[in-house]
């Protein structure tokens, strides 16, 4: 299996779709996958940025184990940073939702698994997470607050107790 075809499939979608993205027949995917045709540079770094950065060169070669361990982990940095961009954006307009909230702080939690603490762009994203949550204090019950920043400051030391506080804390927020 190639690299294109393991994507699709992890992604649970289809080939149609992608080609739909790439504004190509599904046919010519079909073509790439079926190694009838190899893909052309230019659609390899559409698919980059399609695919949220898996490197060229894994998109045709047969994957092994080794590559399905990176794709998946770039898969899971693309998620949460495309969950993280998106309430970023309703949080400018002032449209987020608790849920949103939670949703942020789940993804900031598993960049922050994924990619290390240090990683000072993901330390900003934490420090403006803490400012907002200052400015809900008002509307949310505050042992939810204490547990969000015990949570956050704590992050690296105890990932599996404080993935259940968050878990439950998620679920608090979704029964509202």
């Amino acid at each position: 299996m190639i690299g294109l075809e393991y994507l699709v499939k992890e992604l649970n979608i289809t080939f149609k779709d992608v080609a739909n993205k790439l504004q190509i027949s599904p046919k010519t995917i079909n073509d790439w996958v079926k190694g009838r045709r190899k893909i052309p540079e230019q659609r390899k770094n559409e698919l980059c940025r399609l695919f949220g950065g898996i490197p060229p060169e894994l998109f045709q070669n047969e994957v092994t184990e080794e590559n399905k361990k990176e794709i998946d982990y770039l898969i899971a940095l693309h998620r949460h940073d495309t969950i993280i961009d998106t309430i970023e954006n309703k949080m400018v307009f002032k449209q987020q939702t608790s849920a949103d909230i939670s949703n942020l702080i789940i993804s900031l939690f598993w960049k922050m698994m994924l990619e290390g603490i240090d990683n000072p762009k993901l330390g900003l994203k934490v420090h403006t997470l803490k400012r907002v949550l200052d400015l809900l204090i008002a509307e949310v019950d505050e042992d939810i607050v204490d547990v969000l920043w015990e949570t956050i400051d704590n992050i690296a030391g105890a990932p599996d107790e404080y993935m259940d506080e968050l878990g439950a804390l998620n679920m608090k927020y979704l029964d509202e």
